[in-house]
C-alpha cells in the first residue's frame, strides 16, 4: 500500500510517542489521509441512507370523498418494501368539501411522516412543493331539483283530480355533491298532507346506490280549481240542512285558502245541522256542520234488551242529548230505574247483558 509504514519506521513512531516525542511527518500525513477516507465514506452511507425512499409530490390531486392518502397525492418509491408501504398508507386527513380544495405542502406530509415514526434523513423529495386537493363532484342544478319535487306532488292521489297548479315558491340552490362510481339520483317525499292545495314541502333526496348524500327541503304553492258547496241563504245555529240551502260553484283553493277541507258534494251537507251560524254565499267547511243527535234530552226511546235467546223491548225516558254510538243514562217507565244504554239509532237505545 501507498501509505503503508516498514516495521522499523514503526518502530520509531512508536518510540517517539512513548518519550513524548512528536510523530514523524509520513506518520502524521499518513493518519490525516485514513481520516479524510473515513469521512468520505460516511458521507456516501448518509447519502445512500437519504435515498433509501424518494416521494414525488404531485401539482394536483382529483379525489374521491374520503381521506387523503399520501399513495393518493405522491408517487413512493424506496428500496425497503415494508418502509415504502407504511408510507404510501399514512393518512394526511380528510378531503375538503366538494367545491373546495385543500392545499398540502412538503412540510404537511413531513409532519405526518415524523407522527408516523418515518426516518427524515432517509426521505428524498422531488416533484411539485405543493399539491392542490379537490373532489371528484357532479353539480344538480335547481330546476333539476324542483323537477323531481314538482312531479312527486303531482303524482300524488288527491292532486290527480281538477285543475292543479304546482309551483316552487322559490327556486331551490345548486347542489354540488361528492360522487364516486356510483350513479347519482334523485328522489322526493313529503310531510302529510291533509287538503290538495297550499304550501307543502318537499324533501328531495340525493343518494348514490343506498347511499344518502343530501336532503334537499323544497317549498312548493299548490292551486286547485275545486267544486264547492255553498250557503245559498243564512243559515241559523243548530239549524237542519236542507237541499234548497245549498248550491255548488267553483273556486280557486291555494296557500291563502282556509285550512279546514271544504264540502264538494251537496249530499255531505243534507240531513245535518248546523255547528254555528252561515252567512249566505259561505262555502261549507267540515267544521260548519255537525250530525244531528239522535236522541234529545227528555225525548222518549225504546230500550232494548237482547240476548243469545231472548229479546225485550221496553220504553224510557233519555237523560242528555247523544249521538249514535254514545252511552247515556235513560230512565225506564214502568220501573224507574235508571239505566246505562248505547244509543244505536234515532229513538233507540240498547242495554247488553
Amino acid at each position: 500500500m501507498r501509505n503503508s509504514l516498514s516495521p522499523s519506521r514503526l518502530l520509531m513512531l512508536v518510540t517517539c510517542l512513548a518519550l513524548g516525542f512528536s510523530a514523524p511527518r509520513q506518520a502524521q500525513a499518513f493518519g490525516s489521509e485514513a481520516q479524510a477516507r473515513g469521512g468520505r465514506e460516511f458521507a456516501w452511507a448518509n447519502r445512500t441512507a437519504a435515498a433509501e425512499t424518494q416521494i414525488e409530490l404531485k401539482r394536483t390531486a382529483v379525489l374521491t370523498n374520503g381521506q387523503i392518502l399520501l399513495s393518493r397525492i405522491a408517487t413512493v418509491t424506496g428500496d425497503k418494501p415494508a418502509v415504502t408501504d407504511r408510507v404510501l398508507a399514512i393518512s394526511l386527513g380528510a378531503t375538503p368539501w366538494p367545491g373546495n380544495a385543500r392545499t398540502v405542502t412538503r412540510e404537511n406530509v413531513a409532519m405526518h411522516l415524523r407522527r408516523a415514526g418515518v426516518n427524515l434523513s432517509g426521505v428524498r423529495w422531488s416533484g411539485a412543493e405543493t399539491c392542490t386537493v379537490t373532489v371528484r363532484s357532479t353539480k344538480i342544478s335547481a330546476k333539476e331539483i324542483m323537477e323531481v319535487g314538482r312531479q312527486y306532488l303531482a303524482s300524488l292521489p288527491m292532486l290527480r283530480d281538477g285543475d292543479v297548479r304546482i309551483e316552487a315558491e322559490r327556486m331551490p340552490s345548486p347542489k354540488l355533491v361528492a360522487v364516486d362510481n356510483e350513479p347519482i339520483r334523485l328522489t322526493a317525499s313529503a310531510a302529510s298532507a291533509d287538503r290538495p292545495w297550499g304550501r307543502m314541502r318537499v324533501y328531495v333526496k340525493v343518494q348514490a346506490g343506498d347511499r344518502l348524500i343530501a336532503t334537499i327541503p323544497v317549498m312548493f304553492l299548490v292551486t286547485a280549481t275545486r267544486k264547492v258547496v255553498f250557503a245559498t241563504r243564512p243559515l241559523s245555529r243548530s239549524e237542519l240542512i236542507e237541499p234548497r240551502h245549498l248550491e255548488t260553484r267553483e273556486i280557486v283553493l291555494g296557500p291563502g285558502s282556509g285550512p279546514e277541507l271544504y264540502l264538494e258534494n251537496e249530499k255531505e251537507a243534507v240531513g245535518k245541522k248546523t255547528a254555528r251560524a252561515v252567512a249566505a254565499g259561505t262555502p261549507l267547511t267540515t267544521s260548519m256542520i255537525v250530525e244531528p243527535y239522535a236522541t234529545r234530552k227528555g225525548e222518549s226511546v225504546s230500550i232494548r234488551l237482547h240476548s243469545r235467546h231472548i229479546e225485550v223491548v221496553t220504553s224510557g225516558v233519555a237523560q242528555r242529548d247523544a249521538y249514535v254510538g254514545e252511552v247515556i243514562p235513560v230512565t225506564v217507565n214502568f220501573s224507574g230505574r235508571k239505566l246505562s244504554c248505547k244509543v244505536t239509532a234515532a229513538g233507540t237505545v240498547e242495554l247488553s247483558l
